[in-house]
């Protein structure tokens, strides 16, 4: 019985460590210039095109969230390489906007919102796009205005490339 009951309450208690919550919003930026999400060297990831499933390309990264003065996530993040089929033409992508940004405790950035896909020439489009970046690992998904999916990608970083420094959410006084 003594067994069953710490086993019980050790399954109890991993649950509450696998459980962090999201902090999110002005909660995040209480110090303004507080680094959100940083990069260093230039932290990349092999993706395969989904129209050319054989092909597999390099995308970077590069990021520089901070809090701004009016108490919000700003800055932006860049990935580099968007040389999929799907995105013809297209070799970058650069948020404008986070309306949804959050960090767990575990050191996971999500977010979503507005952004720009840009080619070689100069040329933009805009986009909308989903994200979710942890020291390790970067998922995405880029649509257009029409919600038509144009890019997107899960991977781990290779850590011979860079690496990224996502922040830990403030643990909220009790």
């Amino acid at each position: 019985m003594k067994t069953l009951r710490l086993c019980a309450l050790l399954a109890g208690f991993s649950s509450l460590m696998v459980a962090q919550p999201a902090t999110s919003g002005s909660q995040l930026c209480k110090i303004s210039g507080r680094p959100l999400i940083s990069s260093t060297g230039t932290p990349a990831i092999q993706v395969t095109d989904p129209q050319n499933p054989g092909v597999a390309q390099t995308i970077q990264i590069a990021a520089d969230i901070r809090c701004g003065a009016d108490g919000k996530p700003a800055g932006q993040i860049t990935l580099n390489g968007l040389a999929m089929n799907a995105a013809p033409g297209y070799s970058s992508m650069v948020t404008t906007s986070f309306p949804l940004f959050g960090l767990t405790g575990a050191g996971t950035a999500y977010f979503n919102g507005a952004c720009t896909l840009n080619d070689p020439a100069g040329f933009s489009k805009d986009c909308r796009y989903w994200m979710k970046l942890s020291d390790a690992a970067v998922s995405f998904v880029i649509w257009l205005p029409t919600g038509e999916p144009l890019a997107k990608g899960a991977k781990l970083i290779n850590p011979a490339t860079g690496a990224l420094k996502v922040a830990l959410a403030p643990v909220p006084a009790r």
